[in-house]
């Protein structure tokens, strides 16, 4: 999936793209992405990071204040990370014991015939 990197009060060079490709990229192995985002602008002395990560988990948003706009691509995308990982295993964790209940239910007919 193609990253969207829109700049606001600076330009969007090829190693920001770059950078942040890389960054994004990690998350797309580990992650089914169905829309991904990143919006900074630069404030004063300050850059104002956005990103916007769609997944079939849910939305994740992250928002980052800092001087260095490399760091803060990397700081965004390790909160995005760790979102996902909250998002992620609830909904395996549903799915395990909607499993259970299943398995289970075998088991009480079985008893249910015995008797």
């Amino acid at each position: 999936m193609n990253l969207t990197i829109t700049g606001r009060h600076i330009d969007v060079t090829d190693a920001i793209r770059n950078s942040a490709n890389e960054r994004f990229k990690r998350l797309n192995d580990r992650f089914d992405v169905i829309s991904q985002k990143l919006t900074f602008e630069k404030v004063r002395h300050e850059f104002h990071l956005h990103a916007e990560y769609e997944t079939n988990h849910g939305v994740m948003i992250a928002n980052v204040e800092n001087t260095d706009l490399y760091k803060g691509i990397h700081e965004v995308t390790d909160k995005l990370e760790r979102q996902l990982k909250k998002a992620k295993p609830s909904a395996s964790r549903s799915h395990e014991k909607a499993a259970d209940k299943i398995v289970a239910e075998p088991e009480a007919l079985d008893e249910e015939a015995s008797m």
